[in-house]
């Protein structure tokens, strides 16, 4: 529920966790106007967490501005419906940039000579995490999603390239209640306003306030990401569904088997067809020393 009832110094209160979100952001909004006169640098993914954000920073009133990473890899429904957001935040007043990157996923993971792998993310730093560099940004970074962010990510996070001491700040409605500034090398601040929110409270905000989300919620998707991802364990189907998608992973697959003999190497696989079923099957990716033994008489060029 996003009203608790607790217990503090001086007694028992409601804990509203719309109130504290709106209070974080109205903390840290001078900040984000010293770095930037648009304010804070919202980052919208397209999903589910960002239409949260997006909609307690006008409940908050403070300056922003919307920004989305554009992969070039992105299902076709976030796309249309980012494209709708933009159009909406932009009659609301509120600047909305679509980003697009220098190199597309399908250059990049040539270059990269190898299929993004869940330990070899290389294509998040790349597509989808760059941007808000010398700003305060927004996200909807939250703890429910993974013991790793419950972890390592806090209230406030102050980017810095030395590790410093975690810091203690108040920021919240209860004079008892501290929150935490972790440290992060990615050169901005970040202000995470639903950090404490878990599944459930963010569809009673978004179904509360008739928040618009992505259409891919309604055909079954648990979250919303780039198609193929490694991290998501019905990769295959999704890309099954997606021909288009699944026959550019082949093609690119393809190429780099022809890279590799261009480079005077020897593939690992024969054609972009097997390197496709061996890379969503999960299997790490070989090493030189597995080609011992290897018949490669039938490779593709």
């Amino acid at each position: 529920m996003l009203e608790e009832l607790r217990i503090g110094d001086n007694g028992t209160y409601i804990y509203d966790k719309v109130a504290v979100a709106i209070d974080r952001l109205k903390c840290f909004e001078a900040l984000a106007l010293e770095y930037s006169p648009e304010g804070y640098y919202l980052c919208d993914s397209g999903g589910k967490d960002s239409s949260v954000i997006k909609q307690l920073a006008i409940m908050a009133d403070v300056k922003h501005g919307v920004h989305h990473n554009h992969t070039t890899l992105d299902h076709p429904e976030t796309v249309y419906f980012v494209r709708r957001e933009k159009a909406r935040y932009e009659d609301l007043g509120i600047p909305y940039t679509i980003h697009y990157p220098k190199m597309s996923f399908w250059r990049l993971m040539r270059k990269k000579r190898m299929p993004p792998m869940r330990l070899a993310r290389y294509c998040c730093a790349e597509l989808k995490e760059h941007g808000g560099k010398d700003r305060v940004c927004i996200t909807g970074v939250r703890w429910a999603e993974s013991t790793r962010r419950k972890t390592n990510r806090g209230i406030v996070e102050i980017a810095s390239t030395k590790a410093v001491p975690q810091l203690m700040i108040t920021n919240d409605n209860e004079e008892s209640r501290k929150e935490f500034e972790t440290c992060t090398a990615k050169g901005k601040r970040v202000v995470n306003p639903i950090i404490d929110w878990t599944d459930d409270e963010v569809w009673e905000f978004i179904e509360r306030y008739l928040i618009p989300v992505n259409p891919l919620y309604d055909f079954g998707f648990k979250r919303v990401g780039c198609v193929g991802c490694p991290m998501n364990t019905h990769a295959a189907q999704e890309l099954d569904a997606l021909p288009k998608y699944k026959q550019a992973f082949i093609r690119t697959m393809q190429r780099m088997i022809n890279d590799r003999i261009a480079d005077g190497g020897t593939p690992f696989w024969k054609n972009g067809e097997e390197y496709y079923e061996y890379w969503v099957s999960g299997k790490a990716m070989p090493k030189d020393d597995d080609q011992i033994g290897m018949d490669f008489s039938e490779v593709t060029p």
